[in-house]
């Protein structure tokens, strides 16, 4: 789309305003004119990514509703982790995503399912993410004779939230070392940072107990970059 702006952090947009802001509001308004049960936000991640459902924060404390978007995921039989802690949900202005929006605005349940590579179709995303969504839909019993699936999937035990990942403090081409979707421990390797003699000038850890979630779509990284993003435990037990 032809806007400098990232799109998905304009709801509930200005119908007075610039025309992305009018565009926004377009798309808002239509959406507020259902009768909704929830919102579904379905995205893509890295190349090298696993699947995975986000949680939206609510800005003002809402426990019930928590818990139904918790249970919601779960239900998906996707790794579910809930966003950024509370301020740093709002310092990259997430509440004004579509999803943030919706939960924060309408106290409506919405989920962010992030599967598959962007700008790219990969059939095994969509059949895993048209499996997860129905996982949620017939656990509403909102389709008749659906039963939910298992999805094949690793899913760490525990509560966990998206965090950004440890930064290099070398130039070179990453190198992972940690699968993704797997539990690590504090001080696991993740990636190696590697000149293009092949000598490794950085070796990143685990800072914590953590999940790699997705590693850049990018072979060469820079000093003070993150090299992937991270679940990392809110809660050891549910």
């Amino acid at each position: 789309p032809p806007f400098e702006k990232d799109i998905n952090r304009q709801f509930p947009g200005n119908i007075r305003g610039d025309l992305l802001e009018q565009h926004i509001a377009h798309i808002w308004n239509d959406l507020k004119s259902y009768n909704l049960d929830l919102v579904i936000d379905l995205h893509t991640d890295s190349g090298e990514a696993y699947p995975y459902v986000l949680l939206d924060r609510s800005i003002v404390s809402n426990p019930s509703l928590a818990e139904k978007i918790w249970i919601l995921g779960e239900e998906s039989r996707m790794f579910s982790i809930w966003e950024y802690p509370l301020r740093r949900y709002r310092q990259f202005n997430l509440q004004n995503s579509l999803a943030g929006t919706v939960l924060n605005q309408l106290k409506i349940p919405s989920l962010t399912i992030e599967a598959g590579p962007r700008r790219h179709i990969r059939a095994s995303s969509v059949a895993l993410t048209l499996k997860a969504i129905q996982n949620i839909l017939a656990s509403l019993g909102m389709l008749k004779k659906a039963k939910q699936e298992d999805l094949g999937l690793r899913l760490p035990y525990g509560v966990w939230r998206r965090e950004t990942g440890p930064r290099t403090s070398e130039n070179g081409l990453i190198f992972p070392l940690a699968e993704t979707g797997v539990r690590l421990s504090k001080r696991d390797p993740i990636a190696n940072i590697i000149n293009e003699e092949g000598v490794v000038q950085d070796v990143i850890y685990a800072p914590e107990t953590c999940v790699v979630i997705s590693y850049p779509d990018i072979g060469y990284i820079q000093t003070g970059q993150p090299v992937c993003t991270l679940a990392v435990l809110e809660f050891e037990e549910i």
